[in-house]
């Protein structure tokens, strides 16, 4: 009987974290982690073999905020008109892809970083793309800092 992963969300995470560690293999659509995790180790695989500390770091922060949020969800179902949970996955993602460009390129303080993608995320909100606003957001920052 193969157990149901739904009951180990932390190990099905630490899974695709090895995954990503080892051989740079992001994590698949069906996976059962949340948005904002899918995101952060996805950059981990990434950078494979050259992810660090502060990925790793980003991957399990993010997993904190969609343990978090899945388990409002499980006590009080999420209202469409709540943006808190939202909000949260948006702010572990994007501190994910500063701390991830920050590593990539180290001559660029952090603050003009973190400035560049805020001002990207405005110029580039739509709610209609908001699974794939963090690859545009990441795309345009490369861009900016190339």
């Amino acid at each position: 009987m193969v157990p149901d992963s739904s009951v180990h969300p932390d190990r099905d995470f630490r899974v695709l974290l090895n995954r990503a560690l080892t051989c740079g293999q992001p994590p698949r659509g069906g996976s059962m982690v949340g948005p904002a995790t899918q995101a952060a180790i996805t950059v981990v695989a990434q950078h494979h073999p050259d992810a660090t500390a502060e990925h790793i770091i980003a991957a399990y922060d993010a997993h904190a905020v969609d343990q978090r949020q899945s388990t409002r969800g499980v006590e009080q179902p999420e209202r469409p008109s709540d943006d808190r949970g939202a909000q949260a996955i948006d702010y572990a993602a994007t501190d994910a892809l500063i701390s991830q460009l920050t590593i990539t390129y180290p001559g660029v303080p952090r603050d003009t970083i973190a400035g560049i993608v805020d001002e990207l995320r405005i110029a580039l909100a739509d709610p209609r793309l908001r699974g794939l606003a963090l690859w545009r957001l990441e795309y345009e920052a490369h861009q900016r800092l190339a």
